[in-house]
């Protein structure tokens, strides 16, 4: 992989966490990068002509920290959830004309708002939030709070009063990683369904993806501390465990048997989940790469975009193979 393009030309702000660009190809096919930059701004970029499309100035009032997209087959478009961890603030925007359809104000108020996530069951869209609470007890705590996609109040989550950091979910399951163990959730029961706990190591800012290997769904966790662990979702064990000898940031799946890590060097590895074994180290920044996305671009096939933290740029890079 080589960097062939340096998608953003402006500096980034220092608030950046794993979801802080995204990119997808919408269902209109136009292959998007989304991030920010320090002035709170949302650019639009277009992967296939290599142009800013739409640029949304001040679209929060604090520093933007997330995105995450979701692809709306019913009503055939895409949604773009943008988060603010700075003032507890989430927006929706429609991906096609950019219009804001949510704004969802002070989200928490003991704690910040950390990520948040869609869940779609039946015909229904949720949005999932998460709090790094600073006072984690029962009393003073908040909750995962649930919202519905014009903005509702839905519910909060039980048992989810414990700080919380980057959260996900799967088919009508909550996956968020705490201080000490990654925690599942029954959506339509509302309550706790597996702790997934590994003794010797923490589970601080971990974030996570899920797969389906044959019959067996597995959480692939990837710990900051430099640790990925892979657990059986249903049964709560441990299956396998890959130790770094480095810290880790970006990270995302490269198809059922490989991952991609950012890593604080600037490199960006490849490593097959089986055997921890590392088949491609890639360069691209001098600094922490903070977010690795895959894209399959119509010109150039498997595709990665990265991110450096800070300053750094957003670059598109290619397999010259």
């Amino acid at each position: 992989m080589n960097v062939y393009k340096v998608i953003a030309n402006d500096s980034l702000n220092n608030y950046n966490l794993i979801n802080s660009f995204c990119s997808f190809k919408s269902i209109d096919n136009v292959l998007y990068v989304i991030y920010t930059n320090s002035k709170k701004t949302i650019i639009c970029y277009n992967l296939l002509d290599y142009k800013i499309i739409n640029i949304i100035k001040d679209a929060h009032d604090g520093n933007i920290t997330n995105f995450r997209h979701y692809l709306d087959e019913i009503n055939k478009k895409d949604l773009l959830m943008s988060i603010s961890c700075e003032d507890n603030n989430i927006k929706l925007w429609n991906a096609h004309n950019w219009e804001c359809l949510l704004n969802l104000k002070q989200i928490y108020y003991n704690g910040f708002l950390f990520s948040a996530c869609f869940l779609h069951l039946n015909n229904d869209i949720f949005i999932i939030t998460s709090n790094n609470n600073t006072k984690i007890t029962e009393d003073f705590s908040e909750p995962i709070k649930i919202y519905d996609i014009s903005g509702n109040f839905i519910k909060e989550v039980e048992e989810s009063y414990l700080k919380s950091f980057f959260i996900e979910s799967y088919l009508d399951y909550i996956i968020t990683g705490n201080n000490g163990y990654l925690k599942s959730y029954n959506f339509q029961e509302n309550k706790t369904y597996q702790i997934y706990r590994d003794k010797t190591d923490n589970s601080f800012y971990s974030n996570v993806n899920t797969i389906k290997d044959k019959d067996v769904i597995k959480i692939i966790e990837f710990y900051v501390g430099g640790l990925i662990r892979i657990w059986n979702f249903h049964l709560g064990i441990l299956l396998n465990k890959i130790k770094l000898d480095h810290a880790i940031f970006g990270n995302c799946l490269w198809n059922k048997e490989y991952i991609l890590v950012g890593c604080y060097n600037g490199t960006i590895e490849l490593i097959e989940l089986k055997s921890g074994k590392k088949y491609g180290i890639y360069e691209g920044h001098n600094c922490t790469v903070i977010n690795v996305n895959k894209i399959i671009h119509p010109l150039y096939g498997e595709c990665i975009i990265s991110q450096g933290i800070g300053k750094d740029k957003i670059k598109f890079l290619i397999n010259n193979n």
